[in-house]
Order: C-alpha cells, then structure tokens, then sequence
C-alpha cells in the first residue's frame, strides 16, 4: 500500500525477472530477432517441448537486459531441432557458423543471431565479435537463460573480465564484465575467479549490485560497462537481418500444445510457397493461436482451395477438428471487434517505477510509485486495422496526475490524458482517450506528465 510514496531503491537490487529503467530516454527497444537450434538430447532434457522452455528464456534474458538499463529485447523467430556434429562444443561451435542449413534457416527467419543448444562440452562458447557473420553461439541446455545471454554478450561484443585476462571488448574497453570478490560477478565474469555467485545483470556503474557499484564509470582505468557497449550498438545488431514479418496476431505450430516450431503470422495470405519461405512445412501445422480481433482459415490444398476450417482463437490441437497436419495454404484475417488487455506491470521496461498489489476487481498488482518523467513500456501491441481506436486507463490517486501515450518510444504520439482525484490509491476509476493508429505492431508507451497516481492496466479497442 502506497502510505508514503517513499521510492524502494532496494528494488534494483537484482533478481531474476525484475526490470529497471533503461539507458535511454525513449520507451523504445531495438528488437533482436534469435534463432534456437536443438539436439535430441536438449529436446528429450526439456521433455520434448523445447519451444515452451525457450519462451522462457527468452522472457529471462529480456528482463536481465531491462534490468541492466540496455534497450534491447530479443524476439524468438524460431526454435528448430538440428542435430550439430563436433567431439567438443568448439568444434560444434565451429561446425554450426559452416552449416548450410543452418546458414539458410537463419536467413530464411531473419535471425540476427543462432544459438545452438547441445549436449557436448561444458556451458557454453560463443564468438567475441559485433560482426552480422559471427553471431553463433553453443549453450548446454542445463546451464539455463543467463549462460545464453553471456554467449550472447561475445556475441554482442563483450568480453569477460579484467581478473581473467581481458582488457576490452570488441569495440569498447569498457565492454567487459565485472565482479567484486565475494560479492557478486556479472553475466560476463566467471562466478569462480570471484569466488561468488552470478547477478543476472551486465556490468554497469550506475546500479547497484549486492550493495556495490555493478561496473567501474567510463574512463577509469579498470572501466566496466557492458551495459552501454551493447547499448550503443543495438541499432546495428537488431539490422544484422532483414526482418521477415516472424511476428504477427496469428502463431502457428509445428505440433499439438504449440510444441515444436512456432511461426508469426501478420494479417494477409499465405500461398504453400510463402508458408514455406517462413519456415512453415507443408501438411505440418497442430495447433495455433490467434489474437483477439483475428481469425486464421486453413486449407488443405494449395491457393486456397479443398476442404477449410476457420478459427478465432487458440486451439491447442487441430486433431480434434480432424484437420491436423492437413494446411497447405492460409488466410489470416482481421475480425470485428479489437479488446487488447495490458496489465500495467507486465512492462518490458520502465524508468523509475515499482509494483504493488491491488485492491482492484480482479486482484493482482498495479504499478505505482510514479513521479513525473517515470514511464512504462509494453511490446508487441498488436493494432489489426487502420482505424479509431478507444484506450481505457484503469487509474487511482489522491490528488490527480496526468499521462501521455505514444508507440514506438514517443515516435508517434496519441495525446495527453487528465487522471482525476479518486480519494485514494486504491480508488480506482477507467479514464479514457480517443485516437487513430494504422495497422501494426508496436511497443506501446506510457509516460508521466505529472506523478501522484497508480495505474492498474490498459485497455485498447474498437
């Protein structure tokens, strides 16, 4: 309960899952499309649902990226068994970046990076480089998100740290990990040279881990900030690929209970030919999910013909409709009415923010502690059709405030909004803004004019 308003500084100290502002004025992240190829026995340690395990690694990585002030999230285009012939995990490492599939999936998916997950070798091994041909990596499936993300880190330009021998990163010298012996590493130091335990953070001063600086300030002579060297090359990695449109209102499965491959589709028509540029297998797809306001007709014969079945919304197995494995050609399609719900502390970033539980209908948390300047930002916020769209605020405050919203990091914004006096933190009301937003997916942003509210969730629709 917000009795104080008094800001919970405690809040950075890190833990998995949590967030923190980033480095960025702008709620906008780059987006970094990744490609998960998997062995038979990565498949059989995730007990066949390797695509389930790695939605949660991915969620894992983002907030340690989040958490680290770094304005990148990674979007998983694909995760694909591939088995990777090599005696050590160098040698698969090596093996893979020479691996023409692998070499065409990626590029077929726009992957900017590939992540092998392999039974051979230790946890993992991955390129030191900022370089579009050198953005493979190997990561042993029972090492967990945070060794993906440190592979990903060389990938990304980092290097280990100055205790282990290394003095720079591949563009920057602060592009390092770091650790305090006894205390904490980063995701780049090795727990063991420090004789401690990892923090799911990259190394930056100006936050604060275990008690203690997580970095060493630019210009020092031990200087340490992973966090900005990622942060300034992000544009670049995120165009290391021409994005192929993997996102989208629609997924498509490879089997039942969306295991195997997972496949975005935007609105539009998809021919056996275009499927099949998308990394869809013709007679292949077992479940689906559809956003609301959307609707997906397969059909089991090329150009839209032959038998069909139309859905408007998840469907966990396509046996039971007697059309499993039989799509050759699809149709997604936007629907009548759009009610897209975003609950306020579901962020992928967020300058200065905390979270609380709620006393409003429905329970769960809102975000609060919000004073002007604080801001929260959600990702792929689907807007079907071009069009007039009314946003409801769930909001509460003793004394009134005032917000604005924008998409894609205030490069389009939708206006400002009064926030009236409910009498209490906990007195909730819906206040609502009228606006007009083109077809896409966007991150979506709302920023504190002026503070003193809290809100609880976000409602668009149509």
């Amino acid at each position: 309960m917000n009795f104080h308003r008094v800001k919970n500084t405690a809040r950075h100290i890190l833990f998995a899952g949590l967030t923190s502002c980033a480095l960025a004025s702008t709620a906008q992240a780059a987006t970094v499309d990744l490609l998960v190829l998997y062995d038979n026995f990565s498949k059989n340690y995730f007990g066949g649902d390797p695509q389930t395990a790695m939605n949660s690694w991915v969620n894992q990585m983002n907030a340690a990226y989040a958490d680290s002030q770094i304005d990148v999230q990674l979007r998983l285009v694909g995760v694909r068994e591939m088995e990777q012939a090599g005696a050590d995990m160098s040698a698969v490492l090596g093996n893979l970046r020479l691996n023409n599939a692998a070499i065409a999936l990626r590029d077929q998916l726009g992957a900017d990076f590939v992540s092998q997950l392999h039974q051979k070798g230790a946890c993992g091994i991955g390129y030191v480089a900022v370089d579009k041909n050198w953005t493979w990596n190997v990561t042993a499936p029972g090492c967990g998100p945070i060794v993906m993300a440190h592979e990903l880190g060389h990938n990304m330009g980092l290097n280990h740290s100055r205790k282990q021998g290394n003095q720079s990163g591949t563009r920057f010298r602060y592009g390092v990990g770091y650790g305090v012996d006894n205390v904490f590493v980063d995701i780049m130091a090795y727990a063991s040279v420090f004789n401690t335990t990892r923090v799911s953070r990259f190394s930056n001063p100006n936050l604060t881990c275990r008690g203690l600086p997580c970095g060493i300030a630019v210009g020092q002579a031990d200087e340490a900030y992973g966090a900005l060297a990622i942060h300034n090359v992000r544009n670049e990695i995120a165009a290391f690929r021409p994005t192929t449109g993997s996102s989208g209102p629609v997924q498509v499965a490879q089997h039942c209970d969306y295991g195997g491959y997972n496949v975005g589709l935007p609105v539009g028509t998809y021919t056996l030919s275009q499927l099949q540029a998308r990394g869809i297998v013709n007679d292949d797809i077992s479940s689906l999910r559809v956003q609301a306001g959307h609707s997906i007709t397969l059909y089991q014969n090329d150009n839209f013909s032959g038998n069909s079945i139309t859905k408007t919304g998840d469907d966990n197995c396509l046996v039971n409709e007697g059309f499993n494995d039989s799509a050759s050609s699809i149709v997604v399609a936007a629907s009548g009415g759009v009610n897209i719900l975003i609950q306020a502390e579901n962020y992928f970033a967020n300058n200065g923010v905390q979270t609380e539980a709620t006393t409003d209908t429905g329970g769960g948390q809102n975000v609060g502690w919000i004073d002007a300047n604080d801001w929260m930002a959600y990702s792929n916020v689907t807007i079907p059709t071009t069009g007039t769209y009314t946003i409801e605020y769930r909001v509460a405050s003793p004394s009134g405030g005032r917000l604005s919203a924008d998409l894609n990091g205030g490069g389009i914004l939708l206006g400002e909004v009064a926030i009236p006096a409910t009498g209490g933190w906990q007195n909730w009301t819906t206040v609502t803004q009228t606006v007009t937003i083109n077809a896409g997916t966007y991150n979506f942003g709302v920023f504190a004019k002026t503070g003193g509210w809290n809100i609880n969730w976000i409602r668009i629709k149509r």
